[in-house]
């Protein structure tokens, strides 16, 4: 595929670094740049630190771009399983190591990693290490100054305030803007307040801004021509034991009954619903049955996602109620203030109004006769059986009045009826029939 004038730009503006930051909006194709760059760099080992959501994404846009000269280690499972994936990894030459943000400065893999040293390290969402103090932004500090190349990648270098650019910069190029956080502070932040402890106001910004992009790139979505006009990502998890373990038993039983014929595609909704509450957490046995939380995976996956787009207002589509609780939950968690379109509540005033960042939306209720255009980014958490609805909710924030480019983000347990809608919304088909015809096909192709 043929690289965005704004991506072979950048590239060829960062190429020649030991460091520098790519600071490319969501959908303006950063991870692609970080992949050329590699090529381009042609490092023995190399590390990609990155949300856990974002795993699942290098390992298919590196399959998908670069020439085979690379191998791929998306390490996962217990701390000590990710340890000895890696230890095999770094024995072969042209290894990229994928990690994310929680597991590595942890034991036993911080010390491997520190032995093995990777010539190039590449940090995707870089605004994680923004605190000078947490032990991820203190590990990579240590790390990036053992490596040839550091690559730093986010739309957000400055998610709250221009002092989260020191430790960004304290990985990348330290003699930037020192080693001293109350040094750099005194220099760009007007202290105040309480003993002096507060900022109250900011100076010398213009010097920040140069020196930050001395090192850098930046893009903005809106200023790109060359991007799509919408954009779809799928993002993955994997159920719990315990939920995996409930879902693969209905599953099983719904199976015996569309081979007996007891459940077609014209009475399967309801067995169907079932499957797909539990994608999101919960089970329930019996309509009159209090839901169970048996997983909490999907809403873990939609808090990394809200962290990393900063103050963007966002739409969040859901099927059940469950569902809607479960993204206000999340909301509560982050701080952000939110607001709820369904048939229990009307809250989008709200949100138009700016007075609230994260709209929960009902899927039926956010599909016809709204706009939703203030937002660029939605959020598939569920979806219904409806391919109108669905197409209806899309449309909603892809309209006429949308200024920016669109991202729409599906949240999808693997090995569930979640992969299998998405295949149905991929051929525009009859969700029900499909998934229904899908689970007879594969039950048929087990037994053979």
């Amino acid at each position: 595929m043929k690289l965005w004038r704004h991506q072979q730009e950048a590239i060829n503006f960062l190429a020649p670094l030991k460091a520098g930051g790519c600071f490319f909006e969501m959908g303006a194709g950063k991870t692609r740049v970080a992949l050329e760059l590699l090529q381009r760099w042609q490092p023995g080992l190399a590390l990609v630190v990155a949300p856990k959501a974002v795993l699942p994404v290098w390992e298919r846009e590196a399959r998908k771009h670069m020439d085979g000269t690379f191998a791929i280690h998306v390490l996962n499972g217990t701390l000590p399983a990710r340890s000895k994936q890696a230890e095999v990894a770094t024995r072969k030459t042209g290894s990229i190591l994928v990690a994310n943000y929680e597991a590595v400065w942890r034991e036993p893999l911080s010390s491997l990693l520190m032995r093995s040293l990777p010539s190039a390290v590449i940090l995707d969402e870089a605004h994680r290490i923004k605190a000078p103090g947490g032990k991820a932004s203190r590990f990579l500090a240590k790390l990036g100054k053992l490596a040839r190349r550091r690559l730093a990648l986010t739309g957000t270098p400055l998610p709250h305030s221009p002092l989260d650019c020191y430790a960004l910069y304290r990985f990348l190029e330290p003699n930037i803007f020192g080693y001293s956080f109350v040094r750099f502070r005194s220099r760009y932040a007007q202290m105040g307040g309480y003993l002096m402890h507060e900022v109250v106001g900011w100076q010398n910004l213009e010097e920040l801004n140069q020196k930050m992009y001395s090192i850098a790139v930046r893009v903005q979505s809106k200023d790109v021509l060359d991007l799509p006009e919408t954009m779809d990502e799928v993002l993955t998890f994997k159920l719990s034991s315990k939920a995996a373990r409930v879902y693969r038993d209905l599953e099983k039983h719904l199976l015996s009954e569309i081979e007996s014929g007891t459940v077609t595609a014209a009475n399967a909704m309801v067995k169907l619903l079932r499957l797909q509450q539990l994608t999101g957490g919960f089970l329930r046995p019996d309509e009159a049955e209090r839901p169970e939380r048996l997983d909490t995976g999907k809403a873990e996956l939609l808090q990394s996602l809200l962290e990393d787009m900063g103050q963007e207002q966002v739409v969040v589509f859901c099927r059940f109620h469950q569902d809607l609780n479960a993204v206000q939950d999340v909301c509560d968690t982050l701080g952000l203030r939110h607001a709820e379109l369904s048939g229990r509540r009307n809250e989008l005033p709200l949100w138009e109004a700016y007075q609230a960042q994260i709209l929960a939306a009902q899927v039926q209720s956010g599909s016809l006769g709204v706009d939703l255009t203030q937002s660029r980014y939605a959020i598939y958490y569920s979806t219904g059986f409806s391919l109108g609805e669905y197409t209806q909710s899309r449309a909603r924030v892809h309209r006429p009045g949308q200024r920016q480019r669109v991202t729409y983000y599906h949240l999808v347990a693997e090995n569930t009826i979640d992969q299998r809608i998405m295949k149905a919304l991929e051929k525009r088909q009859d969700l029900v029939s499909f998934i229904v015809d899908d689970l007879r096909n594969t039950r048929r192709k087990c037994r053979n």
